[in-house]
C-alpha cells in the first residue's frame, strides 16, 4: 500500500474531505521524496511540508513526549455517613447489653449444685444488641480496611492500592466482620451467663442464633465481592453502607421496648410517667405507651431497610410501624426482635442478589441472527421445488430408473 493510499485512508476515517485540511507534514526517511509529495497531495490536496531532521521526527518525539504515569484508581474518601455507620450500631449494642444485664434477674438459689436457675430479663434487647453489634464489626473493619488501602503500604502518603486488590480486601473485610459479629454475640452470652451465674445455651440461643443467618449472607456477599471487580454504582464503601437511620430507630426501638419489660434504666420513667396520662392502660399489661412507642421504631426500620425510595418507605414503613405499635405484646417481644434480625439478614441477601443479577438484567438481549437466504422455504427439502429433479440424486423427475 502506497503512501497516498494510507493518507487518504487516513483522511476518510477522520470523515473529513480532501480540502478541510490545513497543514500536511511529511515525516521518514522518505520525506524529500518528490514522489510521496506528490501522492499526498493528491490525496490531501495539500501540498506536504518537510519537518527538520525528518528521519529523526518519530524518534525526538517519543523521547521527548512527557512520561505519563500509569492510571491508578482513586483512593475513596470515607465520610461522616460512613463513619455513622460504623460507631451508631456500637452505641447501641452496648447500650442495650447493658439494659439486659442490669435489668435482668436471676431466680434460684445460687448455693445448689443442681438448681441451674432461671432468668427474667429482656432477651429480645439481647438479640437486638448481638445484631447491631455485627452490623458495627463488618461497617468497622470495611471502613478501616478502605482507609488502609487507599493510604499506602506506609500508612500514609504512599500510593494507593489498585482496585482489583482494593476490592478483594473489601471482601476479607466482610468475612472478617461476619466472624466478629457471631464472637462479638457470643462475647455477650458468655458475659451475661457469668453476670448470672446460669447456663450458657439458652443466652446463646438469644445472642447467636439471631445472627446467624445476617452472618452467613455477609459471607456470602464477600464471595460475591471478591469475583466481582467493580461496584454497582458509586464505591463498595457506599454501596456496602448499612443504613445509619435503621440503626439509630431498632436501636432506640429495641431500648425502649426492654424498659417497658423490665423497667430499666429508672430515668425513662420520666418519659412514661407523660406517656401513661395521655394514653392510659388496662391493668396488666406489661407493654404501656413506651413499649409500644419502641415497637413502632422497630416497625418503621424495618420499614426503612425494605425499600429505598421515598414514596416506597411512607407506603410501607408507616402502616409496619403503626402494626407492630398496635399489636406488641410481652409475649411477641422476643419475636420482634429476631424478625429485625431476619430483615437485616435479607437486606445482605438482597445485596448479593443484586451482585448476581445485575449484569444479566441490564445486558441488552442479543438481535436475532438473520436467516441465511438459501435457507427460506419449508426446512428439510432442497431448495427449490421438492418435486422436481433439484432434490433427486439421480436427476430425474420421477425419481425412476
Amino acid at each position: 500500500m502506497s503512501v497516498g493510499e494510507v493518507a487518504a485512508r487516513a483522511v476518510a476515517g477522520a470523515e473529513l474531505a480532501s480540502g478541510e485540511l490545513g497543514l500536511v507534514f511529511a515525516v521518514g526517511s522518505a520525506a524529500d521524496s518528490p514522489r510521496v509529495a506528490e501522492e499526498l497531495a493528491q490525496a490531501t490536496g495539500v501540498v506536504p511540508a518537510v519537518v527538520a531532521e525528518a528521519e529523526l521526527a518519530v524518534v525526538l518525539g517519543a523521547v521527548q513526549a512527557p512520561t505519563v504515569a500509569p492510571a491508578v484508581d482513586a483512593a475513596p474518601e470515607v465520610g461522616w455517613l460512613d463513619l455513622m455507620a460504623a460507631m451508631v450500631p456500637v452505641v447501641w449494642s452496648m447500650a442495650l447489653f447493658w439494659q439486659f444485664v442490669a435489668g435482668g434477674e436471676r431466680y434460684g438459689l445460687r448455693e445448689k449444685v443442681f438448681d441451674r436457675g432461671m432468668v427474667l430479663a429482656a432477651w429480645g434487647g439481647l438479640a437486638v444488641a448481638a445484631q447491631l453489634g455485627m452490623i458495627a464489626v463488618v461497617g468497622g473493619l470495611v471502613v478501616t480496611t478502605v482507609l488502609r488501602s487507599g493510604a499506602g503500604e506506609d500508612g500514609g502518603g504512599g500510593a494507593s492500592l489498585v482496585g482489583w486488590v482494593r476490592h478483594r480486601l473489601v471482601a476479607l473485610a466482610l468475612v472478617g466482620g461476619a466472624v466478629g459479629g457471631l464472637l462479638v454475640a457470643a462475647v455477650f452470652a458468655m458475659v451475661a451467663a457469668g453476670s448470672f451465674d446460669v447456663d450458657l445455651w439458652p443466652l446463646l440461643r438469644w445472642s447467636v442464633l439471631p445472627v446467624v443467618p445476617a452472618a452467613v449472607a455477609v459471607m456470602v456477599l464477600a464471595v460475591v465481592v471478591w469475583r466481582r471487580p467493580e461496584p454497582p454504582d458509586g464505591l463498595w464503601l457506599t454501596w456496602l453502607r448499612f443504613p445509619p437511620s435503621v440503626t439509630m430507630l431498632a436501636g432506640a426501638g429495641a431500648f425502649l421496648v426492654s424498659f417497658d419489660e423490665r423497667g430499666s434504666p429508672w430515668i425513662l420513667n420520666l418519659l412514661a410517667w407523660p406517656l401513661e396520662q395521655q394514653f392510659p392502660t388496662t391493668g396488666g399489661e406489661i407493654i404501656g405507651p413506651v413499649g409500644r412507642l419502641g415497637g413502632a421504631c422497630i416497625g418503621a426500620a424495618v420499614g426503612l431497610l425494605v425499600v429505598r425510595r421515598l414514596v416506597h418507605r411512607l407506603l410501607l414503613a408507616v402502616p409496619l410501624a403503626l402494626l407492630v405499635a398496635g399489636t406488641l405484646v410481652w409475649r411477641i417481644t422476643g419475636t420482634v426482635a429476631v424478625g429485625f434480625c431476619l430483615a437485616v439478614a435479607g437486606w445482605w441477601a438482597a445485596r448479593t442478589a443484586w451482585l448476581l443479577l445485575r449484569p444479566k438484567l441490564l445486558t441488552p438481549p442479543t438481535p436475532p441472527q438473520p436467516s441465511h437466504p438459501g435457507n427460506v422455504g419449508q426446512p428439510g427439502w432442497a431448495h427449490g421445488n421438492p418435486d422436481s429433479g433439484a432434490g433427486s440424486p439421480h436427476g430425474g423427475a420421477g425419481g425412476g430408473s
